[in-house]
């Protein structure tokens, strides 16, 4: 009896003790495995010359997508989302934990600002795109105006100033205060017709430039970003994202500058292939 008591603590409490430590271990060394997924996939899309390459090994290995999961679509600002908090929660305890956020995270703040003391009300949110809209709007200069304009609050719609203790007329509006080293800007291409009472795609013309200048749509002097040059708040357009369909299905197509300028592109107006 006695030795079947010391084999059953062996097995028992030692056994456990060793698949914690195993687990431990397992968790410590664990692959990187998104991170290593998308290292390969670009890789392929720059050195194998051939029109396609798979995006299975990252899908099933990276995301761990199963079955039907990795042919379920997603819209691309989910998907981006989806991608950079894998991408994040792949790198825990890595020193390049932030990348993502360094990269691609800026900050806005939504402010109310009474006209009469100038007390301002400030709630600030951080965002990894910009979304804006299309409907009503030539391009991405007169959207971005529209979508920082400040409204204002007067009569009925006064607002209760805790200043001045009182109803007061206000501005109301949004300001960017943080800009990302890399910028994306989404299209709201999708509205909801009140006649056929279903959500449909905005299919007008929208415009966008080669560069970017955001310092047209922000105050240097309340940006969040010390010291900022002003080449900081020039962007050039390095790559668009097209979608094709309608506003309940459809395809992404991504188009992407090759500033390497080692691809070989066919060309739409010389009917050839160019270096």
């Amino acid at each position: 009896q006695e030795a079947k008591a010391e084999e059953h603590k062996a097995d028992g409490s030692g056994t456990e003790e060793a698949d914690t430590t195993d687990s431990k271990q397992r968790r410590k060394h664990a692959p990187r495995v998104i991170p290593l997924e998308l290292q390969r996939l670009f890789t392929l899309l720059q050195c194998v010359d051939q029109r396609a390459v798979s995006t299975q090994e990252l899908t099933e290995r990276g995301f761990a997508w199963k079955d039907m999961e990795g042919r379920e679509q997603h819209d691309v600002q989910e998907l981006m989302r989806l991608l950079f908090d894998a991408i994040e929660r792949s790198l825990v305890g890595k020193p390049g934990r932030d990348l993502m956020r360094r990269l691609y995270r800026g900050q806005t703040a939504n402010q109310v600002v009474c006209l009469a003391c100038g007390y301002t009300s400030e709630r600030a949110e951080d965002f990894y795109d910009l979304t804006i809209q299309v409907k009503g709007h030539a391009g991405v200069h007169e959207s971005l105006a529209s979508m920082l304009d400040f409204e204002l609050l007067t009569g009925d719609n006064q607002y209760a100033c805790p200043t001045c203790d009182q109803k007061r007329d206000a501005k109301r509006g949004m300001k960017i205060k943080r800009l990302p080293p890399i910028l994306t800007v989404s299209l709201n291409r999708f509205a909801f017709d009140l006649v056929k009472l279903q959500r449909v795609k905005v299919t007008d013309r929208f415009a966008y430039p080669l560069r970017l200048n955001m310092g047209a749509f922000v105050d240097a002097s309340e940006l969040d970003q010390p010291h900022t040059e002003p080449e900081a708040l020039q962007y050039d357009l390095v790559g668009v994202i097209v979608h094709r369909g309608n506003a309940y299905r459809g395809h992404y197509t991504a188009y992407l500058r090759d500033i390497t300028g080692q691809g070989r592109w066919q060309s739409p107006f010389k009917g050839g292939a160019s270096e």
